[in-house]
């Protein structure tokens, strides 16, 4: 009998702590639906951030030619904030539009122009100002108008290790005895896109550039940061600055403030 009655005890107990670990599943439950945002909810705010964007995308084109500079601080809110790439493509491209009369009407500006979506781009997604972007793009490859730039995309002189894939030219190196020329083997890319992704994503995980990543918010500093290691000509980080500023590249350089370090 007693050793019936312990088991009817454990029973009960069992059920009791069964119950309870039910009673404590249905409460962490309904705790998490409070807590968390219902999927519903999240394809509403998506939807309303998207049809911000489109609209301020709208009210900043109508703008371009009575307030260029209200429509461009409406487009650097849509670039820096839209969740859509596609949409945040079509502000930047506004953008270029804007700076199309700081720039000669000649291959200069064809080149700046055609390169300027992407390295906005890269400004959010790798947190490369898009002044030294675009600055070391024109410097490295001619404005465009290299052998490399022309038949392989490669804009910035990206080196090769020599694969199956890469390219031979001849390059000038800055050494203790002077400039000499040698060969030296480059990465090719299928399109300007592809090789402003690279740089981007180059600079902002190459542990070389790591105290460049620290000066995100000042092109100068961040220039000075990466030359020693980017380039052997002792003049590099002057020939960039001079096309910053001649061209006014650094009026976009606060999109970097959208980027998001992964830890």
């Amino acid at each position: 009998m007693a050793s019936t009655s312990i088991t009817g005890r454990l029973i009960v107990t069992a059920i009791l702590l069964v119950g309870l670990v039910d009673v404590s599943h249905r409460l962490a439950v309904k705790v998490a639906a409070y807590t968390a945002p219902a999927p519903a909810a999240q394809a509403r705010a998506v939807i309303q951030g998207r049809r911000l964007a489109i609209d301020r995308l709208q009210q900043a084109s109508a703008l371009m030619e009575s307030d260029p500079n209200h429509a461009q601080e409406i487009l650097m809110r849509v670039v820096k904030h839209a969740r859509e790439r596609r949409i945040r493509n079509r502000a930047a491209a506004r953008l270029g539009l804007l700076a199309l009369s700081d720039w000669p009407d000649d291959h200069r500006r064809a080149f700046l122009q055609s390169i300027f979506v992407p390295s906005l781009e890269s400004a959010r997604t790798h947190g490369v100002p898009p002044s030294v972007t675009l600055a070391q793009a024109a410097l490295e490859s001619g404005w465009g108008r290299s052998a490399l730039a022309r038949k392989h995309n490669n804009l910035f002189g990206i080196k090769g290790a020599k694969a199956r894939d890469d390219v031979e030219f001849p390059t000038l190196e800055f050494g203790p005895k002077g400039v000499h020329i040698v060969r030296a083997s480059f990465r090719r890319f299928d399109t300007a896109g592809a090789a402003i992704a690279h740089h981007g994503a180059l600079l902002a995980t190459d542990p070389r550039y790591r105290e460049a990543r620290q000066h995100r918010g000042d092109w100068r500093a961040y220039l000075t940061a990466i030359a020693p290691v980017y380039a052997s000509d002792p003049n590099y980080v002057r020939s960039a600055s001079q096309i910053i500023q001649t061209y006014r590249l650094d009026r976009w350089d606060a999109l970097v403030g959208a980027f998001t370090p992964k830890s």
